[in-house]
C-alpha cells in the first residue's frame, strides 16, 4: 500500500452517489459540466481525511502529487522562510487546490495547512491520469475545465505584476521628486 492510501481514507462507498456527494462534486467548479453518471464514475477516485486546525497538509518543497477538495473547512496556502510565514489566501468550502499536480512533476512553491478542522478529498495524480486513460470524453471536459482555471490564474498574475510594477513606478517617481537630505539643508543655508 503507497503512502498515499496510507494517508487518505478509501472507504467512501462509491456503488451509490449520496445526495450530499452529488452537490458537493456539482459544486467543484472544474466538475460542473459533469452528469450524474460522469460525477460518480468520477467519486470513484475520491479519498477523503480530516485535518486538526494546524496541521499540514503539504509543506513547501515537497513534491507535488496530489489535487484537494474541500469539503469542509477553511485551508491557508502559506510561503514560509525560516521564521516569517506570509498567508497567500484561504480557501473554503468547493474550493480545490493543487491542481499542478495533476500536469507537472515539480515540488509544492508553497505550504497548505488547515486553519480550522477540515475535510477534504483528493485525487492523485496517477489515479487521475488513468481515469483519464479510461474515460476520455469525461477526462476531456476536466481537463478542459481545469486549463481554463489555470489560463486565469496565469492572467491574474499577469495583472497583479503590472500592478505591482506601476505601483512602484508610481513610488520611484514620488521619490525622486522629492527634495534628498543634502538638497534641504542647502537650501536651508540660503
Amino acid at each position: 500500500m503507497g503512502l498515499f492510501n496510507k494517508l487518505f481514507d478509501k472507504e467512501t462507498d462509491h456503488a451509490n452517489l449520496t445526495k450530499e456527494e452529488y452537490y458537493f462534486l456539482r459544486n467543484i467548479s472544474f466538475l460542473k459540466k459533469l452528469h450524474r453518471l460522469e460525477l460518480k464514475l468520477f467519486s470513484k477516485l475520491l479519498n477523503k481525511r480530516v485535518f486538526q486546525p494546524g496541521e499540514y497538509i503539504f509543506k513547501q518543497g515537497y513534491p507535488v502529487a496530489v489535487l484537494y477538495m474541500i469539503k469542509e473547512g477553511k485551508i491557508e496556502i502559506v510561503l514560509e522562510k525560516k521564521d516569517n510565514v506570509v498567508i497567500l489566501t484561504s480557501l473554503d468550502k468547493y474550493c480545490f487546490f493543487g491542481e499542478p499536480a495533476l500536469f507537472v512533476e515539480t515540488q509544492r512553491t508553497a505550504s497548505a495547512r488547515a486553519a480550522v478542522k477540515s475535510t477534504l478529498y483528493a485525487v492523485s495524480k496517477k489515479d487521475f491520469q488513468e481515469f483519464i486513460a479510461t474515460h476520455p470524453k469525461i477526462g476531456g471536459k476536466i481537463l478542459f475545465e481545469l486549463g481554463k482555471r489555470l489560463s486565469q490564474m496565469v492572467i491574474d498574475t499577469n495583472q497583479r505584476f503590472w500592478d505591482a510594477q506601476s505601483e512602484l513606478e508610481e513610488l520611484h517617481s514620488a521619490r525622486s521628486a522629492e527634495p534628498s537630505d543634502g538638497e534641504e539643508d542647502a537650501k536651508k543655508q540660503v
